[in-house]
């Protein structure tokens, strides 16, 4: 109940490189290299992704693989047609787009838009993963949504380079993975001895969730599933999500590589449904988007990757929403937030933490990031304390930092701040 001790272990991207993840650098190289080959701008040679790096670069200081996708869901909004009828998104209105003849390569299949048409990307050529139109998209809209598919697809794919695990194929189980996957289990041991232990990801992975079932705790991870994930299509258990406080969960705040996006009820009636399935979900195979008006006039395109600036809006729904809840509940009331790996680039978990350090002053954080190593990874520190946490710790306040014995870790304010500068799986060996 509320007052059992409870620990809140957030995941972010640094806490699975050790097991074979992708860096944001690989990610966004790939993107860039090795995706969407088929979107070519009108010169027939320039890829479409690469056209929008160069843009970006001039303007942003720093552009990664979410920058690159929510460049393409902005075309999405900006292209769409609204409530079924041909009048473009208010960005239309005011600001018609001057790459469009640059960045739009496609023709419509038999040269009338009508309903159910697709494209050929580039123009005049049949693209292998082309999909209906039936939602009412605009083509250049629909172009897009094609490009972000392709996209999605390329991070699912490196996600099951070392996240897929079935009987008889695991790439969580490889012998390379033996210690670390040992270690990690010691340590969620020595954690959950005297607490319950809330796990969150931002990644699309159950690689945690597996490791702890593999040691015999049951971990609810949204969907009722053990270490496997059955055959047939398993829906969330929304009602469980939002009442049971007491069991071991581990919840994907951005959403699971392994979840499908059904768009369509058994009616052929829009609907949306999302199930939990046993092997990774690639969206250029499916075949149709799923879309939705979250806010007004601002169609974006829902699929088992939330990545980009959009994210916020897309955990809007179900079951994102409830687990987001989950989270904000869990920050609230745990004893302990163990943060590894994030680097405080998501206002809405980033609201959460400060919600929860306000409302409950007896919350102690830790990090575990080697990036607060040495002075730069102190002022890293201090700058993102300040910028996220301005209302409650103060520059001044800081001090001087208390080490421990191998100079790995320093805590602040009588151990409400406890810092690891060191990797995850460096952290765990040393237990």
């Amino acid at each position: 109940m509320i007052d059992k001790k409870r620990k809140v272990v957030l995941f972010g991207a640094g806490a699975v490189i050790p097991w074979g993840a992708p860096s944001t650098k690989c990610l966004t190289d790939l993107l860039i290299k090795d995706s969407a080959s088929s979107f070519i701008c009108n010169d027939n040679q320039t890829k479409v992704i690469q056209f929008i790096v160069d843009t970006l670069i001039t303007k942003e200081s720093e552009i990664n693989f979410e920058t690159i996708i929510d460049v393409v869901e902005e075309f999405i909004v900006h292209y769409s047609y609204i409530q079924r009828k041909k009048k473009h998104s208010k960005s239309k209105i005011f600001f018609d787009s001057k790459f469009e003849n640059i960045l739009s390569n496609f023709s419509i299949a038999g040269g009338e838009e009508k309903h159910g048409y697709h494209l050929e990307i580039p123009k005049g050529k049949e693209y292998p993963f082309s999909k209906i139109a039936i939602d009412n998209q605009s083509p250049p809209q629909f172009y897009f949504q094609h490009l972000l598919s392709e996209l999605l697809t390329t991070i699912v794919s490196q996600i099951s380079h070392y996240s897929y695990h079935s009987k008889g194929n695991s790439k969580i189980d490889a012998s390379e993975n033996a210690k670390r996957n040992k270690w990690f289990q010691d340590w969620y041991s020595i954690i959950s001895k005297d607490a319950c232990v809330r796990m969150y990801t931002l990644n699309y992975d159950r690689l945690y969730k597996v490791l702890v079932e593999k040691i015999g705790i049951s971990v609810f991870e949204g969907f009722e599933s053990g270490e496997f994930i059955p055959e047939k299509h398993t829906l969330p258990n929304i009602k469980r999500i939002l009442t049971d406080f007491d069991s071991p969960v581990y919840y994907n705040l951005h959403v699971s590589s392994f979840w499908e996006v059904h768009s369509r009820d058994e009616r052929g009636l829009k609907h949306l449904t999302i199930t939990l399935r046993p092997y990774p979900i690639l969206d250029m195979n499916k075949d149709e988007n799923y879309t939705t008006e979250i806010d007004k006039e601002r169609n974006v395109v829902v699929s088992n990757i939330i990545t980009g600036y959009q994210k916020a809006q897309k955990s809007f729904l179900s079951p994102f929403r409830q687990m987001q809840s989950a989270f904000d509940k869990d920050c609230i009331l745990c004893n302990d937030l163990i943060v590894i790996g994030y680097s405080f680039g998501d206002s809405h978990i980033n609201s959460s933490i400060v919600t929860a350090l306000i409302s409950n002053p007896k919350l102690k954080l830790h990090f575990i990031d080697p990036a607060y190593s040495g002075d730069e990874g102190y002022n890293l520190l201090v700058n993102r304390l300040i910028f996220i946490f301005n209302s409650i710790i103060n520059k001044s306040e800081l001090g001087d930092p208390v080490y421990s014995l191998d100079k790995n870790s320093c805590s602040y304010f009588d151990g409400k701040l406890t810092v690891t500068s060191v990797g995850f799986e460096e952290y765990l060996s040393k237990l």
